[in-house]
């Protein structure tokens, strides 16, 4: 593939995404069925640890760029600390009378705040005076929006190509079996045969089936890196 035509695949990409058929209620549904799979204790205790202090504000370049509150990376993981606490809060009865259900629209709201509004960099967590890892909750909510159909159309099209084709960009286990058969030829590069011989024997297997649009999004979006943990106070030492 040349580089224009890469770059008319690129530019027509949003173009194959597929219409998302499902009805608003079923997109919740979804959506808080991925939140409360992937909620566990850590991200629980990140979410009740929150106090608030818009310190990693000043870590995300989106928000230093604009100014505009609804970028602080906190908030990009508002409608997962709503699940949370509407459903397994341990005062989840009482902010049920409170706290309104999440909406479609605000599924739709947030896909620029979670996936074109974040790269994922972690510096949120650095940041965080309480050890927050804001970073996975992003993530979670990533994986909520996919399976509710609210992630960006180009994603969404290139989940259908994979899903279908077992492509990406029109490039498959064929093209790289091809390019790698040629290095192997006359590149005049040592590879490890029994490495390339295994990376054959994997490329001339059926592509593995996605079960669910959450797993496709799951694979197109970044992996989230936690990089700090929990801070200790600065008194404490080992046995103390």
């Amino acid at each position: 593939m040349s580089t224009s035509e890469f770059v008319a695949r690129l530019r027509g990409l949003k173009e194959h995404a597929p219409v998302v058929t499902l009805s608003d209620e079923e997109r919740v549904r979804r959506a808080k069925q991925v939140m409360l799979e992937k909620l566990d204790s850590h991200t629980a205790m990140d979410l009740e640890t929150c106090v608030h202090c818009g310190m990693c504000a000043e870590a995300c370049h989106f928000y230093e760029s604009t100014h505009d509150p609804k970028y602080t990376p906190i908030h990009k993981a508002y409608l997962l600390r709503k699940v949370y606490r509407r459903e397994l809060s341990p005062v989840r009865l009482l902010n049920k009378l409170f706290l309104r259900e999440i909406t479609a629209k605000q599924l739709d709201e947030w896909t620029e705040l979670a996936f074109t509004s974040c790269t994922e960099c972690g510096r949120c967590d650095l940041m965080c005076p309480m050890g927050i890892h804001i970073s996975k909750a992003i993530s979670i909510t990533r994986e909520a929006l996919g399976a509710a159909g609210a992630a960006p159309a180009e994603l969404r099209a290139l989940e259908h190509e994979q899903v279908t084709q077992g492509t990406l960009f029109g490039i498959g286990a064929k093209e790289l079996t091809q390019a790698i058969t040629e290095l192997r030829a006359g590149s005049g590069t040592k590879f490890d045969p029994e490495v390339v011989d295994a990376l054959l024997d994997l490329l001339g297997q059926a592509p593995p089936e996605v079960p669910d649009r959450a797993a496709g999004v799951k694979l197109a979006a970044p992996v989230p890196r936690p990089l700090s943990g929990r801070r200790k106070p600065a008194s404490w030492a080992p046995g103390s």
